[in-house]
C-alpha cells in the first residue's frame, strides 16, 4: 500500500486489508504480507494521530507503527502494488517499470476486479514462476492478472476518480471518510481472495 507519506492513507489501506483477510481466512493469511510505505515517507515517522485515532475506531491497533519509504527492493518484491493517487503509481512504475502489470491505485483495482468471480481466480492459468495453485498468493496472482487484462476496457468517468485525496490538514472526519474509501475499495477484491480460497480449502 502506497501514499506519499505513509501517515495516513496507505498505512489504513495496509491494517484494514490485513484485519479483513486474518478475519475471513485467518492462519492461511501468514503466507501474504501486508505492507505500507511511502513515495516520500520520513522513515521511522509516527501515523498521523487522526490515522490512529480513526483505526482504534474501527478496533484495530496501530501501536508500533513507524514510517517507511519505498524502495526499488520493496517494489520488485510486491506481488501487488496498490496505491492512493495516480502520481504514486507513476513514481512506483517508474522505478521498477516491470511492476507495471501489478501497480494499481485502490479505486482502479476495484473497478478492474468488479464482475470478476471466485471461479474466474480457481481457473485461471498462472505462469510456472508463480505461486503454488490453491494457495492464497497465487490466487492474489490471479486477481493480478484478470484485473490487468480488463485495463482499457472500463474507464472511471473522471481520471480523478480513481484517487484518494490526502486527508491531511483537515478534520478527524476528512479522515474517517478516507478510511472509507479505503475501505470500499477493498471490500471486494478481498472478499474474492476469500471466497477463492474457501472454494478450494
Amino acid at each position: 500500500m502506497v501514499c506519499r507519506g505513509n501517515m495516513c492513507r496507505s498505512p489504513t489501506a495496509e491494517y484494514v486489508a490485513a484485519a479483513a483477510l486474518r478475519a475471513g481466512l485467518g492462519a492461511e493469511t501468514d503466507s501474504v504480507t501486508v505492507s505500507s510505505a511511502g513515495t516520500h515517507a520520513r522513515a521511522y515517522a509516527p501515523m498521523h494521530p487522526h490515522t490512529a485515532t480513526v483505526l482504534a475506531e474501527r478496533g484495530l491497533n496501530p501501536a508500533g507503527f513507524a514510517a517507511y519509504r519505498i524502495d526499488v527492493d520493496t517494489v520488485r518484491s510486491a506481488g501487488l502494488v496498490l496505491c492512493a493517487e495516480r502520481k504514486h503509481r507513476g513514481i512506483v512504475v517508474t522505478m521498477v517499470p516491470k511492476a507495471v502489470r501489478r501497480t494499481f491505485t485502490l479505486r482502479e483495482f476495484a473497478r478492474l476486479t468488479t464482475g470478476i468471480t471466485p471461479a474466474d481466480i480457481v481457473s485461471t492459468d498462472l505462469p510456472s514462476d508463480c505461486d503454488a495453485a490453491g494457495s492464497l498468493p497465487a490466487y492474489g496472482d490471479a486477481l493480478v492478472a484478470l484485473a490487468v487484462r480488463r485495463r482499457g476496457l472500463t474507464r472511471p468517468e473522471r481520471p480523478t476518480d480513481d484517487d484518494i485525496a490526502d486527508p491531511v490538514g483537515a478534520s478527524i472526519e476528512a479522515f474517517r471518510c478516507c478510511a472509507e474509501q479505503i475501505s470500499a475499495a477493498l471490500a471486494w477484491p478481498l472478499e474474492l481472495l476469500t471466497l477463492a480460497a474457501r472454494m478450494t480449502g
